[in-house]
């Protein structure tokens, strides 16, 4: 039996305004964006999913950090949650609803350091499954970042998905499953009578591979959201 989890007691140091005055963030952001135009500008912590999706506190915390933000036109990108898991595993509809919540930001949401810590290694593979398939079905989710995967290598050894002879554990195939097949796109086929072949797929970079008479050409490409069209010729 797990215990309950009492996150309303938990210090999200809510005092940060008294450390540094708000301006103070506003200006790093803009800094930030200053030194790289490029850049993908993130606002990170840690409580927003996890804690079983009851940390009420964390949510205050950050959402009064975000409106600032956003209130005073900060360039913000990403909102990022940590994400490690112990014994708070979250509900995957809760973690839908909470994602939905903070989705009014307008802001990509990111998974930066995911982890189930836990010996039970079936335990640990069913929630990866449950909550990437959330995350990964959540249109606000842009990336999604492991803290670790090789259990030589690890802060937290049990949390690892490949243990040290890098054989995989349960999750470490879940992984494989969802990320190298279910959600990895392979197709092929012919063109029509104007040399036009369309397909769908997954988000991301992709190498094409057009033969023709005898021809080989590879193009790399990326496929956003709207989609994309590519021209490729044969020489």
């Amino acid at each position: 039996t797990i215990p309950p989890v009492d996150a309303s007691t938990t210090d999200w140091h809510d005092d940060w305004p008294d450390t540094v005055s708000r301006d103070c963030l506003v200006e790093w952001f803009n800094l930030a964006r200053k030194c790289d135009p490029k850049a993908k500008l993130i606002l990170n912590n840690s409580g927003i999913l996890t804690y079983r999706g009851t940390n009420v506190t964390c949510w205050k915390y950050n959402e009064k950090m975000l409106d600032y933000l956003v209130e005073h036109d900060a360039p913000l990108d990403v909102i990022a949650e940590e994400a490690h898991f112990v014994q708070d595993l979250t509900d995957p509809a809760k973690v839908i609803e909470i994602l939905d919540r903070f989705s009014k930001y307008k802001k990509e949401f990111w998974i930066t350091e995911f982890d189930v810590i836990t010996p039970d290694d079936q335990l640990q593979a069913d929630y990866t499954r449950d909550f990437l398939t959330a995350c990964f079905s959540h249109p606000s989710v842009g990336a999604f970042l492991l803290w670790g995967f090789w259990e030589a290598n690890h802060w937290q050894p049990s949390a690892a998905m490949y243990r040290n002879d890098w054989t995989p554990k349960p999750s470490g195939k879940v992984w494989e499953d969802l990320v190298l097949h279910k959600w990895w796109t392979r197709e092929e086929g012919k063109t029509n009578a104007a040399g036009e072949y369309k397909t769908r797929g997954f988000l991301g970079d992709y190498v094409v591979e057009v033969r023709s008479g005898g021809k080989t050409v590879k193009r790399k490409f990326k496929l956003p959201k709207e989609g994309t069209t590519l021209e490729v010729s044969l020489p």
